[in-house]
């Protein structure tokens, strides 16, 4: 009834493919430039499903394996995550497609210990077809604020964060909307160590960020970073692809802040406001913070960002552990990890 066909190289996209895509605008993380971003960057193995009826395009679904470092690591560390929700053609069933989209992602996700849907919208809480095929819902908080009219989106911030941005120009922030190569490179270096020390949590390789430094500087991808520096040293940066016309994400962020709070600058904030206007520019009407955390759960990030105002949304996830022995086994290995660190 249905043809499916996998594509991994967006080269290799067909022109009926680019037609779908036009008339059915994706977001960032299910098109193709997020397909182009991940295409041959280390411990990534992205994927777009595409389902088909008489050579017609119904349905898309982009996403990709990730695996960290080798050998016993990486295995214990495979695992299939998924931005967003599925791109349904007009006149398709939606509940159906995704039920046979979540049926042909088995064939990619084999020897992951895990599946994961991080969902971007609210039209996917209830929906039984997750159920169906054994994913489980889990709470996340997210901040979507609306900033297609700046004067708005300034005024909708505490006014902490007013004052620590008035204070940051004043006293001679800079903020460079188009990097060079080598500050790119320094902001990576503070991000490493920020992710090393402090999130403890996988940073993609330098490599990830070279492509993303590549793509978004040939003008037709659709992703930025802003830095920010003083006295001629980056002192914060920001990683932000976007969905034209939709949102700008906050994917990765860092900042100086402890080290230069006596200069009367605050680097993360900076960071993060250059970003919303950046996204202004661009046409777009939102900014994804892109997670705010477990609600229950105590979550440092969650009052940095807070005070950038907009709407709390719980969209959540949908996982599915794929091998529960396998899982369990890089479970207790990877917590025993992150205790050792500590010591």
């Amino acid at each position: 009834m249905f043809q499916s066909e996998i594509l991994r190289n967006p080269t290799n996209a067909s022109p009926e493919l680019r037609d779908f895509f036009y008339h059915h605008p994706p977001s960032f993380f299910q098109s193709l430039h997020f397909l182009e971003l991940l295409n041959g960057t280390h411990g990534f193995r992205p994927f777009m499903l595409i389902i088909k009826q008489d050579r017609r395009i119904l349905a898309t679904l982009c996403g990709t394996n990730i695996r960290e470092g080798s050998g016993l690591k990486a295995w214990a560390s495979e695992r299939t995550v998924i931005y967003g929700h599925p791109v349904i053609g007009s006149g398709s069933d939606p509940a159906l497609m995704l039920g046979v989209l979540l049926e042909e992602l088995n064939h990619v996700s084999q020897g992951s210990l895990f599946t994961q849907f991080r969902n971007d919208t609210a039209q996917s809480v209830n929906d039984p077809a997750f159920r169906n095929a054994g994913f489980h819902w889990r709470d996340r908080l997210n901040l979507i604020k609306p900033i297609h009219n700046l004067e708005e989106a300034w005024a909708t911030l505490s006014a902490s964060r007013k004052r620590q941005i008035n204070s940051s120009r004043k006293h001679g922030i800079e903020v460079i909307s188009n990097p060079s190569h080598e500050q790119m490179l320094e902001f990576y270096n503070q991000l490493l160590e920020l992710y090393r020390y402090k999130v403890r949590k996988p940073l993609p390789s330098s490599e990830f960020f070279e492509r993303f430094y590549s793509l978004s500087t040939n003008g037709s991808f659709h992703g930025k970073i802003i830095l920010c520096a003083f006295k001629g040293k980056i002192v914060s940066g920001i990683v932000c692809p976007y969905t034209p016309g939709a949102s700008m994400y906050e994917w990765y962020v860092c900042g100086l802040d402890e080290e230069y709070r006596s200069h009367k600058i605050f680097p993360s904030v900076m960071a993060t406001w250059a970003a919303i206007e950046a996204g202004n520019q661009l046409g777009c009407k939102s900014f994804d913070f892109m997670g705010l955390g477990i609600p229950s759960r105590p979550y440092g990030v969650r009052e940095f960002k807070s005070r950038f105002g907009g709407e709390w949304v719980n969209h959540g996830r949908w996982s599915r552990v794929n091998n529960s022995v396998f899982y369990t086994i890089a479970e207790i290995g990877y917590n025993m990890m992150r205790i050792l660190r500590n010591v």
